[in-house]
């Protein structure tokens, strides 16, 4: 036929394991089909090496970070500063959603992408990001009322205070994650859907109102932070000033390509509806192909700038705790040896 014509004519053609799509009649097949074998092979591509190497090192130094804590609260018997406490639960959480992603990920190669594993997958990748940006939005919160209102801030707000609130967020975190990831799976695969979810009357609003609230809490994060530059523009300390910058560079870096990419996703609602199921025939998965690799690319985006921002914000914890140097000598002549003091 011409189709089958068209379809053996493509550059992209291999004729061992693409003979299966020749009686398919669609539009634009060559770019579909390259599209497909590029979204096939997403697995050893450059991108996700990166993301490889660089969850290795998110998970040692977050490690690091964690073990070093936990040995100065148990010799201080758990007296720790507030906002240690948080940041020390962020690390906690990155290193637990690293560990259980590769878990997860192996059992993708061994048993194949379907529903149950999509909604794992999808679960432990928001429950980690809704965690880490309450975790977030919990420190900001925290060092606005440092700033704004010390005498408060030192007298009133204690170190256990700071525990229930983390763990509050915490929850409310891991029970939308829930509700998004069986939401997110009931997109690719509503065949096998736990609930019925149409993309026009439930994918849609739902998606539109949980976007609503990231840019809300977005919008309220850069507006702690501009009241924090404010008030720092009168201080002296380099330090805090360099603090205030890096740790609004790594909220920026994992905030922002996951809001774009959920954009990219909502706009996106019709193509990626049933992707998962399109694996079921040739024809279904050869007119998703280009979905599919677009897919591949937001999810390995957003986990690369996810990495990115959560080895800088371990490797900056770990040089800008203060206790570090006060009970590991170690450290303390590592740092006079890298950081010469001037007169």
């Amino acid at each position: 036929s011409i189709h089958s014509m068209d379809l053996s004519a493509c550059d992209d053609y291999e004729s061992e394991k693409d003979w299966i799509y020749l009686n398919c009649s669609q539009e634009d097949q060559c770019s579909k089909l390259k599209d497909l074998h590029t979204a096939w092979r997403f697995g050893l591509s450059p991108m996700i090496i990166v993301i490889i190497v660089l969850s290795i090192f998110a998970l040692i130094f977050n490690l690091i970070y964690t073990v070093l804590i936990h040995i100065i609260w148990v010799r201080e018997k758990f007296k720790g500063h507030k906002r240690t406490a948080i940041v020390a639960d962020r690390s906690a959480a990155t290193i637990g959603t690293i560990i259980l992603l590769y878990i997860v990920l192996i059992i993708w190669h061994t048993t194949g992408f379907g529903y149950a594993t999509a909604s794992i997958i999808f679960v432990l990748a928001l429950c980690d990001y809704l965690w880490i940006a309450n975790n977030f939005f919990v420190i900001t919160i925290l060092m606005c009322v440092a700033v704004m209102k010390p005498i408060f801030y030192v007298t009133r707000v204690k170190f256990r205070h700071c525990i229930m609130l983390g763990w509050t967020f915490a929850v409310v975190s891991v029970t939308l994650s829930i509700i998004l990831g069986l939401g997110a799976s009931a997109l690719f695969f509503p065949s096998e859907s736990i609930f019925p979810c149409p993309v026009a009357t439930c994918q849609y609003p739902f998606a539109i109102a949980i976007l609503s609230l990231i840019c809300l809490g977005y919008s309220l994060i850069l507006a702690c932070y501009f009241v924090i530059g404010l008030k720092l523009r009168k201080r002296i300390d380099k330090m805090a000033i360099f603090s205030f910058r890096v740790s609004f560079g790594v909220i920026s870096i994992v905030y922002l390509p996951a809001i774009i990419t959920y954009i990219i996703a909502v706009i996106n609602f019709e193509n990626f509806s049933g992707l998962g199921d399109s694996f079921s025939s040739p024809c279904s998965r050869l007119e998703k192909g280009s979905s599919l690799l677009l897919c591949c690319n937001l999810m390995g985006a957003t986990a690369l700038c996810w990495l990115i921002g959560m080895t800088i914000d371990a490797i900056f914890n770990i040089v800008t705790e203060a206790k570090l140097y006060a009970h590991f000598s170690v450290l303390s002549r590592l740092k006079t040896m890298l950081i010469k003091e001037k007169p």
